[in-house]
């Protein structure tokens, strides 16, 4: 008993020696650390209800399920992840957001002392990405948004019904596409092509990109020249799209004159000479 006792003074004057007039500041900050850690666990600010919002295609009961997971266990080990006062906000964002790609947003709020709401948005489908190679297949699509982001699987749909995209990815794997992004340069330039020539009435369905910067698009309906259904555009990812949009627009009229004479099947049309547009007709 005294060995112990001689040994816990030895100790305490070593920590006095260590800590000076501080250490008993120090046993203070432990003491209320561990003790706000405790009340952190009361009941009384235990979340128990968490509550989705804008939620659509992804399931309400799986985002709770997550966010349920993320604010499991404590932080610094005794302050509770469930303290409606004291909860992870960022960890379950960023958390949630992370787990479902076809979220774009998610805000996590405090609602009363046992619940908290998480307010997700969801990503809209601008195209499918298809595969690398611009073929015919049963092979699955891919939903992509507006900014080339790759957010879920698609079913099969008939033609016209997405503007389709084939090429590479920024990360290319065939195989696992999911959250891959389109190499923003080339989709920003397809993107502002196609809503120049949707203004125009010119429907695209089928994009393809290459890695040796060849582009070309088909399109699938026209409101103004019928001429144009099936038709492929050419050009290269180094031309801006709206000279391109401006520069086939301004032949068109020439070339296809209203009541003018009935010409040979359209196949393509060129536009990477400039500010020249070459028509290629059926042989």
């Amino acid at each position: 008993m005294t060995n112990i006792s001689t040994i816990i003074n030895k100790v305490g004057a070593h920590l006095r020696v260590v800590f000076g007039r501080g250490l008993p500041i120090f046993l203070l900050l432990i003491i209320f650390f561990v003790a706000g850690g405790g009340i952190s666990q009361h009941e009384r600010w235990r979340i128990e209800q968490v509550q989705v919002t804008g939620a659509r295609a992804v399931p309400f009961d799986e985002i709770v399920r997550a966010t349920d997971v993320i604010l499991g266990g404590n932080n610094y080990f005794v302050y509770s992840r469930k303290n409606s006062r004291l909860f992870p906000q960022k960890d379950v964002e960023k958390g949630v957001l992370m787990q479902f790609p076809r979220l774009a947003t998610v805000k996590a709020t405090r609602d009363s002392a046992h619940s908290i709401t998480v307010a997700v948005t969801e990503r809209k489908p601008f195209a499918l990405w298809c595969g690398l190679v611009a073929v015919k297949s049963m092979s699955p699509c891919w939903y992509l948004d507006e900014t080339g982001f790759i957010f879920d699987s698609a079913p099969i749909f008939s033609d016209g019904a997405y503007l389709q995209l084939y090429g590479f990815l920024d990360e290319e794997d065939a195989l696992e596409p999911l959250c891959k992004i389109v190499p923003r340069a080339e989709f920003e330039n397809i993107r502002t092509f196609i809503g120049e020539l949707r203004a125009h009435g010119i429907e695209p369905s089928r994009v393809a990109l290459s890695e040796d910067g060849a582009m070309s698009i088909n399109i699938h309906a026209s409101s103004a020249y019928r001429v144009l259904v099936g038709v492929e555009l050419r050009f290269n990812k180094e031309q801006d799209s709206v000279v391109l949009a401006k520069n086939l627009l301004a032949a068109l009229p020439v070339q296809f004159p209203v009541n003018g004479p009935q010409q040979k099947k359209l196949e393509y049309i060129d536009l990477r000479f400039g500010n020249k547009v070459f028509f290629g007709f059926e042989n």
